[in-house]
Formats: C-alpha cells, structure tokens, sequence
C-alpha cells in the first residue's frame, strides 16, 4: 500500500499578495526619485549647450571675428542681451523647444 504524504509545496497566495505589495511600495518611492535624476540629467545638458556656445563666440572675439551662434543645435539659442562685441560680453540663453526651460552661460552672465 502506498503511503500518503501532506507535504507543502509552493508559496500560499497571502504570501504571494504581501510580495507583491513590497514591490508595489517600492517602485512608488523608486519612480518619484528617477524622474528627479532625468530632470537634473536635462538641465545639465542645456547648461553645457549654452557653456559650449558661449566658448565657441568668445573664441570668435578673442579672433576678432564676428561671434555666432550656431542654429541647427535642437535648442533655441540666443544673445541674453546684445550681441557682444567683446569677451566679458558673452552671454547666451539656451532654451528647450519642448518645454521653455533655459539655461545661460558665458563670462558676461551675472
């Protein structure tokens, strides 16, 4: 005759909710916390455009060459002020097309 044997095999369905709910709680504190480290990403990356225009005009007047902005960049690019007709002049405003967030760079920014 064969012996029957209750053995437990697997995890219960109480178990198996409360898992889930861990995760649940996590992802809720871990989504809040990366979406703040794209935006910081984002901002940085529009200061080093504006920084990065703002060289390549005070390189132009340090050759006394007229200074540019370069247009095709993806972002809105401008003079903050006039355009400069010396190095401690430049300053340049970048902006995001999608969303209107600037960000300005140059020697002549305070």
């Amino acid at each position: 005759m064969t012996e029957r044997r209750d053995v437990d095999e697997g995890f219960s369905l109480v178990e198996l909710i409360v898992v889930v709910a861990i995760l649940g709680i996590l992802v809720g504190i871990a989504i809040p916390i990366l979406a703040g480290i794209q935006d910081t990403a984002r901002h940085n990356a529009l200061q080093a455009i504006a920084a990065e225009a703002a060289t390549g005009a005070v390189a132009d007047l340090s050759q006394d060459q007229t200074p540019r902005l370069l247009p095709d960049t993806g972002y809105g690019l401008a003079w903050n002020g006039a355009a400069p007709t010396q190095v401690d002049q430049v300053c340049v405003r970048a902006t995001r097309l999608d969303n209107g967030e600037s960000a300005i760079a140059g020697p002549g920014c305070d």
